[in-house]
This record gives structure tokens, sequence and C-alpha cells, in this order.
């Protein structure tokens, strides 16, 4: 027993469902086409954008299920339009073929009415009377069903595709960065290095534009081991330039101090050389002049050095240059000090001497006696200091023999 035809009003409804799936099909694949990610894909009409491995392998078969899309779009259309032309062939006042006609939008509808085609059977799915192809017929629903999943396939790898550069993007960039600083901070020395930095740089970029889903899938991040490479090296030349910059600031106030400390020792030297006649034999000289013309010749060579970016020569050079003047240093100094002690020795003399003939003039007027003895001792002595150059040795003996003797006198 047959069911009964639907009511026109079921019918009419009907005709609107699959006019409102129609309308929100357009939209969203109108959207899926505008992505910018799909056009990008899609490239050019016959000229796809060229991809590589999983990209390639995901990206392909979703743009072809995307122009199946449509395709299968503008079939169910077409169907919806015949079974449309049939409601409106239904007069509102005949009654003779209606049901005929509402059996057509039915059958139209919800029967299988859209031609996918002819398919092959396979040798092993035949039977014995089966045909090698066959026509397949599908209904509306089924393939809207079938057109639902190709469309959240495809919208899935085209999104997925848009994440993955939007990911990765920004990596390039910092790399992209990362060579422009280390431009700035390399010689032409590193040119070359840095070109085959940049080929390599742009071979990734174009790996990532070709292959993001591959690129976002490894499991180290993006880097150019070259770049690290040529970073470290320049930071290291960057810390090794700022230490030797710092050295030879240092070498160059130990030459200054040096310069001071000779010109010091120098003016001691020949004061306690003309002061005093035996300090010649056992002074420190100072030290010669073409020693220190060395030196200022070595600097020089060092700063040509550090200026070739030759830090690591310039830095051992430094050290030997520091150790150097630090021992001329000491050497103009000990001269120095040296002078000083012989001068200050006969200071000394002479205020002991000074001292020991107050003393004993003081004695001489409270005991009464006669000091003629001893002022002679302490002329002799006063001799001896006052006429340079003394004969520091002399002298000594004189004062200290005046001390004994005023030492004497008042032990009694």
């Amino acid at each position: 027993m047959s069911s009964p035809a639907p009511s026109i009003e079921a019918v009419d409804a009907l005709l609107t469902s699959w006019e409102e799936r129609l309308r929100r099909m357009d939209e969203n694949l109108i959207a899926l086409e505008g992505d910018a990610a799909y056009q990008i894909l899609a490239g050019k009409p016959g000229r796809r954008a060229p991809l590589l491995g999983v990209t390639e392998e995901r990206v392909h078969p979703a743009l072809e299920a995307v122009t199946d899309l449509f395709q299968q779009r503008d079939d169910l259309a077409e169907v919806v339009a015949r079974a449309r032309a049939a409601r409106a062939s239904i007069s509102a006042l005949t009654f003779w073929d209606r049901d005929e006609k509402i059996a057509v939008i039915v059958r139209l509808l919800r029967a299988r009415s859209i031609d996918r085609g002819v398919k092959s059977l396979p040798l092993a799915e035949r039977s014995l009377l089966d045909e090698a192809e066959h026509d397949v017929m599908v209904e509306p629903e089924a393939l809207l069903a079938e057109m639902v999943r190709s469309f959240e396939q495809a919208r899935d790898v085209i999104l997925a595709v848009s994440s993955a550069w939007k990911a990765l993007t920004p990596s390039i960039e910092e790399l992209q960065r990362e060579l422009q600083a280390l431009r700035a901070l390399a010689g032409d020395a590193d040119a070359g290095e840095l070109s085959e930095a940049d080929r390599e740089l742009t071979a990734l970029a174009g790996l990532v534009q070709k292959d993001p889903l591959g690129c976002l899938a490894r499991p180290e991040p993006m880097k150019i081991p070259r770049l690290a490479a040529l970073r470290s090296r320049l930071d290291g030349d960057a810390l090794a330039a700022t230490r030797v910059a710092a050295a030879l600031d240092h070498a160059r106030e130990l030459r200054r101090s040096l310069a001071r400390a000779h010109t010091r020792a120098e003016a001691a030297f020949a004061a306690a050389s003309y002061a005093v006649e035996d300090a010649a034999g056992h002074l420190s000289a100072p030290l010669d002049e073409p020693l220190l013309g060395g030196l200022d010749a070595w600097l020089e060579k060092l700063t040509s050095t550090a200026a070739a970016h030759r830090y690591a020569a310039t830095e051992v050079g430094l050290a030997r240059f520091c150790a150097t003047a630090e021992s001329y240093l000491a050497s103009d100094r000990r001269a120095a000090e040296q002078a000083d002690a012989a001068l200050g020795a006969r200071e000394e003399l002479q205020g002991r001497l000074s001292a020991r003939r107050a003393q004993a003039a003081a004695l001489a007027a409270r005991a009464g006696i006669d000091p003629t003895p001893l002022e002679a001792r302490a002329r002799e002595a006063e001799r001896l200091l006052r006429a340079p150059p003394i004969l520091l040795t002399q002298a000594t003996r004189a004062v200290e023999a005046y001390e004994a003797a005023v030492l004497a006198l008042i032990r009694r």
C-alpha cells in the first residue's frame, strides 16, 4: 500500500529548506574561497602555489575537494531548481495532475536523483554477471552529507596551514632581524659568512612558505646554525674588543705613570749625584731612554693589532707590555727612593749635628767647659756636610765622632 502524497504545504517547506541550505552553502564556500591562506594555496587559475612535503600531501586533496564542492553545489542547485519548476507548474485551480507533480518533487529531493557519473567496479568486487561499470545516482541528502564532511576536512587543512604560517612567521622575522643586527656588527671579513647565512635564511623562509605543516611538526625550533655560530663569535669579539679597549686604556695610563716616575727618578738621581759624591756607587740609575722609546713603539703596534680585530694576539701582547712597563715603573721608583734616601741621609746628619751642637753649647755654658775642642769637631763635620758633593761616608763618621764626644762630655 503506497503512502499518501505529502501536502502542498509540506512540499513548499521542503523546497524552502533546500533553498536555505543552498544559501548557507554559498556563504560558507565563498568565505572559504575568500580566506587569505586559501587564495595563496589555490594560486592563479591553472597554476597552484608550489608546495612540498606534508603540506603538499594534505593541501592538494583539500583544494580538489573545494573544487568538487562547487560542482556538487551546482548539482544540488540544479535538482532544487527542477523541483521548484515542478512546484510552479502546480495550479491552485486544477487538481488532476497535482499528485503526480508532487511525486516528481519528492522524487527529486528525496530519491536518487543526482547523477554522480560512472563508477568502475574492481574485479575483486564483481560477480560473474556484474557489469564492469555502472551509473552512480545519489540522494540529495546523501550528497549533502558527503559535502559537509568534505568541507570540514578542507576547511581544517586550510586553517591548519594558516595557523602554521602565523606560528612560524615570527621565527623567520626574528632570524631576519638577527641577521640584520649581525650585519651592523660584522666587518668586511665576515661578508662571505653573512651571505651564506642569508642564503640559508632565504631557503628556510621558502620552506616555511611551501611546507608550513612539515616545519611546524619539527621537534626542534627553526634556526640557522651558521647564524648562531656567527652571533656567538661576534659577541665574543665584542666582549674581547671591550676587554682590549680597557686594557689599552690601562696600558696608556701605565705608560703615563712611568713617564712621570722616570722624570722624578732622573731629577732625584741627578740631585743625589750632585749632592753626595759617593752616592753613585750604591744608587740605582734611572732607566735608559731607548727602553722607554721601545715601549712607545710596542704600544703603537698593539693599538694597530687591536684595530685589525686581532683581539687574542692583542690581549697576549698587552699582558706582556703591562708586565714590562710595571717592572720599569718599579725600577724607576726604586731609583727615586734610593736617591731620596741619600739626600735624606745628608739632611738627617745635618739635623743630628745641629742638635748636638746646641746640646754641647748649653752643657759648656752650664758647666763652664771650654767648647773649643768640641766646636772644632763640629765645624769639620759641618764642612763635610755643606760643600757638595759631600762624601757621605766621611760626613757620617765625622758626625758620629762629634756625637760620641758630646755624649762623653755629658757622662763626666
